[in-house]
């Protein structure tokens, strides 16, 4: 079965919609996340090798795509045009000059309410 850029969507639906079963298995994934919340909503912090992993081992769909397949699909996708439609976005939060190497955040717009209603 052929990985989408709905099924990369879907990664980060799930994590707004906060999914019970998602939400799970992301929390005991581990390396390379970090879930964040001062009161107000959660953020993600990942790395993308780590969320490729973490889609390989949690998502069916991802078991046969490669790291470099996941990547281009990743960045070939509407998916900061989708989230901010919500009232959310992926930001760099450190810029380690790779991008293997970068951590992104997943996390509500700046000044803006996030709409958990997907």
């Amino acid at each position: 079965m052929t990985v989408s850029q709905e099924d990369i969507l879907q990664i980060f639906r799930s994590f707004l919609e906060r999914d019970e079963r998602f939400m799970d298995l992301l929390m005991q994934y581990g390396p390379g996340f970090d879930i964040l919340s001062d009161g107000g909503p959660q953020s993600w912090r990942f790395t993308i090798p780590a969320l490729h992993g973490f889609a390989c081992l949690s998502i069916s769909r991802f078991e046969t795509c490669d790291y470099k397949s996941f990547r281009k699909l990743l960045f070939g996708s509407p998916v900061n045009q989708y989230l901010q439609k919500f009232g959310w976005q992926i930001s760099i939060l450190e810029n380690n000059r790779k991008v293997d190497l970068t951590i992104y955040c997943l996390e509500p717009v700046q000044g803006l309410l996030p709409d958990r209603h997907l």
